[in-house]
């Protein structure tokens, strides 16, 4: 299988622009879901699990470019805010769209280890002060169960986009090879006509070369000689 991609390659501005709405979306909105201002917390308190909320939340706008990073930083603040007996937040859409992220931009042994990462978080909320049935009696094999589905809808995105990366892939070679067999048919054909025209021009010169030589080359003229003037015929003789 082909090496996952992540953050080598360069994300479009639209991905960078969904990410970050979708961070400050969850941070605007974790407050008020799990601390509202009436839930009669301590002022410091309050503003100590705003900010482990904030850093809950914000992260995301990083997961495809560091989605390992940011899925230890959702589950380390979720389990801090857990310890100090804030309102749970850990389970929240933060946590989930990280583990997702980690399946679906994570390189190597990343996916895997974001998974284990998330599962032990989740079962270290029984070491605090966290209780699952603050959360409408979910059980902590429910909780387990839905991070692993989060993890498996992430994975087969993967799957999906490296398919689809390698079928552009191939359509991109298959392209340059069509493109490099018109070249080489251009470029045999013109030497095709090259050798024609050179045969052609060469049988002219052939046949220009025979006509000339078949032509008689009249010597030098030599001046004629005047023919010798008969001598002067005598009478018969007669009797004597």
């Amino acid at each position: 299988m082909k090496q996952r991609a992540s953050g080598s390659r360069r994300l479009p501005a639209s991905a960078w622009v969904f990410d970050s709405v979708l961070a400050l979306v969850a941070a605007g909105l974790a407050p008020f879901v799990s601390m509202p201002v009436g839930s009669g917390l301590p002022r410091g308190r309050f503003a100590l699990g705003y900010g482990l909320v904030l850093l809950h939340t914000l992260p995301l706008a990083g997961r495809r470019r560091f989605p390992g990073a940011v899925l230890a930083l959702v589950v380390a603040s979720g389990l801090a805010g857990a310890a100090l007996g804030l309102p749970p937040f850990f389970e929240g859409p933060a946590i989930l769209v990280a583990v997702y992220s980690v399946a679906a931009y994570g390189r190597r042994w990343v996916p895997l280890a974001g998974l284990a990462v998330a599962e032990l978080g989740l079962a270290a909320l029984q070491l605090t002060p966290f209780e699952f049935a603050e959360i409408e009696g979910l059980a902590p094999v429910g909780s387990m169960g839905i991070l692993a589905a989060a993890w498996l809808l992430g994975h087969f995105a993967h799957n999906y986009r490296a398919y689809a990366a390698g079928l552009e892939e191939r359509t991109t070679e298959l392209e340059r090879a069509r493109e490099a067999l018109a070249r080489r048919a251009v470029t045999e054909e013109r030497l095709r006509l090259a050798r024609e025209l050179h045969d052609v021009v060469a049988h002219a010169m052939s046949v220009i070369a025979v006509q000339s030589g078949s032509v008689p080359m009249s010597p030098t003229p030599t001046p004629r000689k005047r023919p010798r003037p008969w001598p002067p015929s005598r009478p018969p003789a007669g009797p004597p």
